[in-house]
């Protein structure tokens, strides 16, 4: 399973950090767990969310918070080539890059 490089806190979490100062006075809006692309992609949201507990045994969240996962990595194993409809960058036949996802084009150096 390739897995996007994002980890993740658990949604109440997020919620219980939203609620204190002073991100309770941020209006601008929140992107739940739920609405991220990574996380419900393939279902990676459930095995990239961190094992979390508050420092302090009361469960308050002022005090801190430790976040834990085990990783695991195959030092054998190759990335898979990009789509072309990847938002990764090619080189374009002028020696610039083009990156599909805005259209740009960039020239290379010295250009």
């Amino acid at each position: 399973m390739l897995l996007p490089p994002q980890l993740y806190f658990p949604q109440s979490v997020n919620d219980q950090v939203a609620a204190e100062a002073p991100y309770a006075s941020n209006t601008t809006p929140r992107l739940s767990n739920e609405e991220d692309f990574f996380y419900t992609q393939d279902n990676n949201g459930e095995v990239t969310t961190m094992t979390v507990t508050p420092l302090k045994g009361n469960g308050s969240i002022r005090h801190g918070l430790r976040a834990s996962m085990v990783l695991g990595i195959d030092p054998a194993a190759t990335p898979p080539r990009p789509r072309r409809d990847s938002a990764a960058l090619e080189p374009d036949a002028h020696g610039g890059t083009l990156s599909n996802h805005s259209g740009s084009v960039r020239p290379a150096r010295g250009v």
